[in-house]
C-alpha cells in the first residue's frame, strides 16, 4: 500500500517530523516511556489514514474515476463501475482508513492495547509488560478487541 505512490522511509519521516513538533513545542507534555510509546503509535495511526485520504480521497490518484481515467489514457472517457476497477481492494483501503479512524476513537485501555499489539507489533508478554498486566489478560483483551473490529467490519461492509 505505501509503496504505490509513497516509500515507507516517507511515512516514517512524516511520523517522526510531526512528533518532534509536537515535542518541541511542548504541546503535549511526556509523562514517561508508555506515554512517549503511545503517543508514537497515535501519531502513526494519524499518518496512516491521512495517508488513506491523500491518495483515497475524493481527488486522490486511487480514487475510482481517476483511477479509470488513468487507465484508458484519457480523461474525457466514461468511468466504469465500482466492480469493473477492483473494487475489492478499493473497499480494501477503505477498510483500512476506517480501521485507523475505528482505533483512534477506543477506549484509552483499549487503544493503547491496540497500538502495541498492531503498530508496534509487540508480543503478548512484551506489552503485557507495558500496560502491568498479565499476558493472559493481554490474549484475552486482544482477542476482544479484534473480535469488535470483526463486528464493526461486518456491519459497515457485509460483503
Amino acid at each position: 500500500m505505501a509503496q504505490r505512490w509513497e516509500q515507507t522511509g516517507d511515512l516514517w519521516s512524516d511520523i517522526s517530523t510531526r512528533l518532534w513538533n509536537m515535542l518541541r513545542t511542548g504541546s503535549v507534555p511526556l509523562k514517561d516511556d508508555r506515554h512517549l510509546l503511545n503517543l508514537t503509535n497515535q501519531v502513526a495511526g494519524r499518518v496512516l489514514v491521512d495517508m488513506l485520504r491523500r491518495h483515497y480521497g475524493e481527488r486522490g490518484m486511487g480514487n475510482l474515476e481517476t483511477r479509470a481515467a488513468v487507465r484508458s489514457g484519457d480523461g474525457a472517457s466514461e468511468a466504469p463501475t465500482a466492480e469493473a476497477v477492483e473494487r475489492d481492494s478499493v473497499i480494501d483501503l477503505m477498510m483500512c482508513r476506517e480501521f485507523h479512524e475505528w482505533v483512534a476513537k477506543l477506549e484509552e485501555p483499549a487503544r493503547e492495547l491496540c497500538y502495541l499489539k498492531f503498530y508496534s507489533g509487540m508480543t503478548d508478554d512484551e506489552a503485557a509488560a507495558i500496560v502491568i498486566e498479565s499476558a493472559r489478560n493481554v490474549r484475552r483483551d486482544w482477542a476482544l478487541i479484534r473480535v469488535r473490529i470483526a463486528e464493526a467490519a461486518a456491519e459497515r461492509w457485509p460483503d
